[in-house]
């Protein structure tokens, strides 16, 4: 929560949560087509960055519906400063995990998602608690979208 200031609206909450699905999303993007060698784990993160775009659509639903107009075309901009590098869930920028995982262990990479999902797990569930009720419900429900998330990665680290 250090990335989302106390002060912070529930349309910057938001906001500042799809950067983070973005950030993710373009990791698991980049695993996919260089990292992973065998099927069964691409389509593993091709379903997790799938899941990713989808989070970034219901949030900035949320967020439209919050301030009661669609959103700029440069989502998120004019609602949070924006970052000048990507950042992942768990506030790691994209281009140092991208670094870190080249040439490793696909057992080392799947945990590293592992951490992604736990993190963002715990975001959502913090952000239910700082937000509106409907907004909440939002947040809840991708929380436990990230928690099968994390199910499904357990389940291919265990098969390795």
């Amino acid at each position: 929560m250090a990335w989302f200031p106390e002060g912070s609206d529930t349309p910057q909450l938001t906001a500042m949560a799809w950067l983070l699905e973005d950030g993710t999303g373009k990791f698991y993007a980049h695993a996919c087509k260089h990292i992973c060698r065998e099927d069964a784990h691409r389509q593993l993160i091709s379903m997790l960055e799938s899941a990713e775009d989808a989070h970034k659509r219901r949030l900035m639903e949320t967020c439209s519906t919050l301030m009661g107009r669609e959103p700029r075309e440069d989502f998120p901009k004019g609602i949070i400063e924006m970052p000048e590098e990507d950042y992942m869930e768990g506030g790691i920028k994209v281009a140092e995990a991208l670094e870190w995982a080249q040439g490793r262990d696909i057992r080392d990479v799947l945990e590293l998602m592992m951490a992604l999902e736990a993190n963002a797990l715990d975001l959502y569930i913090r952000m239910s608690r700082r937000v509106d009720e409907d907004s909440a419900k939002v947040f809840v429900s991708i929380a436990d979208e990230e928690r099968q998330h994390l199910n499904r990665l357990g389940e291919a680290l265990v098969g390795l």
